[in-house]
């Protein structure tokens, strides 16, 4: 399914299911699963990044910048934890460079929501198929 045509509202959803601080918080969620399981599921995580880049065409409410900003800051914690020796978390189903390319590209993807201009799709070794 492509999510290339979100709406403000669709984005929005996507956004606030992956933050964990709201009430449409989903157990379902990409960020979810990658917390409680070590799963990258990368269907979720295509709809999370097409959620952003939809948000990018739109002036914004406060709270959804600052839930982008706690999406991300989550998922920065789990990168550090991953490579913190004395931590349990790890990254199961993502091989190294794998997860050194989407540790970058969550980085990027989620500064240029601020910037309100998302990068080329072909800087990246993956690419995302919803776009």
């Amino acid at each position: 399914m492509k999510h290339e045509g979100n709406t403000l509202d669709e984005a929005v959803e996507v956004v606030l299911m992956n933050c964990p601080a709201s009430p449409q918080w989903s157990d379902e969620s990409f960020l979810s699963c990658l917390e409680n399981s070590g799963t990258w599921d990368m269907t979720k995580y295509w709809q999370l990044e097409c959620g952003l880049h939809s948000l990018i065409k739109h002036e914004l409410d406060t709270s959804i910048y600052a839930a982008v900003f706690k999406i991300f800051a989550r998922m920065s914690r789990l990168f550090s934890a991953h490579y913190h020796a004395l931590d349990v978390f790890e990254f199961k189903n993502l091989a190294p460079d794998d997860l050194l390319e989407f540790h970058e590209r969550v980085e990027m993807i989620f500064e240029r929501v601020f910037l309100k201009k998302m990068p080329d799709q072909g800087g990246f070794n993956f690419n995302n198929p919803d776009l």
